[in-house]
């Protein structure tokens, strides 16, 4: 880019033949996505402002922006924020991205939580690994009798978690605290309702065939679990019919191709198969459990 005048249009324009030819999917989102937050902008503005120039502080700061996302850095972490299940989250390099498939993962408690237990004054959920709090933020925004407690082992994805807490007026039903689920027993919890995780799931063999924008920038910690992908699920499902209440149940997020392993180890613990639900693509995402011999209404 020379000195010459840039405005909205034509840097869209040439930013999107330039993510076209290093091959990025969505030329034309990433231009836009990033020129919104130069701009402070949101998309529909770039084009009823198209022919707004750009000051030489807001060119200079764009084209920082493109190389940081040339090298595959995630918007999110550009931009610090993303949206899920319509709310806004603030993102950093201490947490995970949370993702579109997560939202059935939300979607289908609050249908339970809201079909068995509306009626109630207080559902105790219980998260193991919060990370940027999506899922106990959302949960205590469309639950209005949730209380939520969510561990992490992570002080920085707690310190995200509690700031996007305040950021959704969620803190007076949200609980973040630093646990490890290695260092519970079966007698750490009672009474829980719902117990829910998106636990690390990706496996050592699976690692290296991860896009960059996630093995290169998204923290290990969250998603790497560094064997065969299964141990967070064991230890989870080895207390799980302890902590939760005789008609409470078990939500967690599944890998692909994973669920048929994970729908083992559940049935070797005291718990039995609701349902599972598949994500956008048709994928199984979302394993539904609860303990053996209550009924299902």
């Amino acid at each position: 880019m020379n000195k010459e005048k840039w405005n909205i249009i034509k840097l869209i324009n040439w930013s999107t033949e330039y993510f076209r030819e290093k091959n990025f999917s969505n030329p034309r989102t990433n231009t836009e996505l990033l020129l919104c937050h130069t701009l402070n902008m949101k998309r529909l503005d770039l084009y009823l402002n198209y022919d707004r120039p750009l000051s030489e502080k807001e060119l200079a700061l764009f084209k920082s922006l493109i190389k940081r996302r040339v090298k595959h850095e995630p918007i999110q972490y550009i931009t610090n924020e993303t949206e899920f299940m319509g709310l806004r989250f603030k993102v950093n390099k201490n947490v995970f991205i949370p993702r579109p498939e997560t939202e059935i993962l939300v979607e289908k408690i609050i249908e339970v939580a809201k079909e068995k237990w509306n009626n109630l004054l207080k559902v105790s959920i219980l998260e193991v690994g919060t990370g940027s709090g999506n899922i106990a933020v959302s949960l205590a925004h469309f639950l209005p009798n949730a209380e939520i407690l969510s561990m992490d082992i992570s002080k920085e994805a707690l310190d995200i978690a509690r700031e996007n807490s305040e950021l959704n007026n969620t803190t007076f039903r949200t609980t973040f605290i630093e646990k490890s689920i290695f260092s519970l027993n079966k007698d750490s919890f009672r009474d829980v309702r719902i117990l829910v995780s998106n636990p690390p799931y990706v496996s050592r063999t699976e690692f290296e065939a991860l896009e960059p924008e996630v093995r290169d920038f998204e923290p290990k910690i969250a998603y790497f679990e560094g064997g065969d992908g299964l141990s967070f699920y064991r230890k989870i499902c080895s207390v799980a019919s302890s902590w939760i209440s005789g008609d409470g149940c078990l939500f967690l997020e599944v890998g692909y191709g994973m669920q048929k392993k994970v729908i083992e180890i559940v049935e070797k613990n005291n718990l039995e198969i609701v349902n599972i639900f598949k994500d956008y693509n048709g994928i199984d995402r979302v394993v539904y459990a609860k303990n053996k011999n209550e009924r299902i209404e």
